[in-house]
């Protein structure tokens, strides 16, 4: 059983006195798919370690390339774009300004700013929306730091397993961190609303 799915088996428990009509057995997703894996600009296999760049404009100064205009950096089956990107290539990095989108296979994410880092796949996004990719999990976040391809930590986050612009429950946090290795997680200070009406509050809950 999927982390999302004994999350939202919980949740559904909460929801089930307003909820109107129960869905039909084997049927509990069917208005809430999982999102599918993003689509790059830039496709390549998993293990291409190729660095693709595009951009309108771009500009160098040693090995840093700053890219302005519809700018994309990707490699392999990840890729980040914004208006403004600043590939640094002697520390594998990428800063992106303004409309940022990051792609991976286990998170889908969009926001202000952010920096990541290709080698260690690390690093720190800001004001972001997020997809979790194959399952049935969205939200937003203050921050996002990705300690590494595997171990996210997310500030003053939200999620949900309901469709966009369907907010019949959230789950708030201060903090939430996700392990992709083992599909567990733990959300501290959170806080679960029913249909805009605080429900339930725990300073500390772990699911998978």
């Amino acid at each position: 059983m999927s982390r999302s799915w004994r999350l939202a088996l919980s949740i559904g428990l909460l929801i089930l006195p307003v909820a109107g009509s129960a869905a039909e057995p084997g049927d509990t997703w069917r208005f809430c798919p999982p999102a599918s894996e993003p689509v790059l600009a830039q496709p390549a296999d998993a293990d291409d370690d190729t660095v693709r760049i595009s951009a309108d404009s771009v500009s160098t100064h040693g090995e840093v390339y700053t890219l302005t205009g519809n700018a994309i950096v990707s490699r392999g089956r990840r890729e980040i774009s914004g208006d403004t990107l600043i590939y640094n290539r002697s520390e594998s990095s990428v800063e992106a300004i303004g409309n940022v989108n990051f792609l991976s296979p286990d998170l889908i994410a969009s926001g202000d700013r952010g920096k990541v880092y290709d080698e260690t796949g690390s690093g720190r996004l800001e004001k972001i929306e997020y997809i979790l990719p194959g399952e049935h999990g969205r939200g937003a976040a203050e921050v996002i730091v990705l300690e590494d391809r595997q171990h996210h930590r997310l500030e003053q986050a939200s999620y949900t397993t309901c469709p966009p612009g369907n907010r019949d429950w959230l789950l708030y946090a201060d903090e939430v961190t996700l392990d992709q290795t083992d599909g567990t997680g733990v959300a501290e200070h959170a806080r679960f609303s029913v249909r805009g009406v605080p429900v339930l509050y725990t300073p500390w809950i772990t699911f998978a």
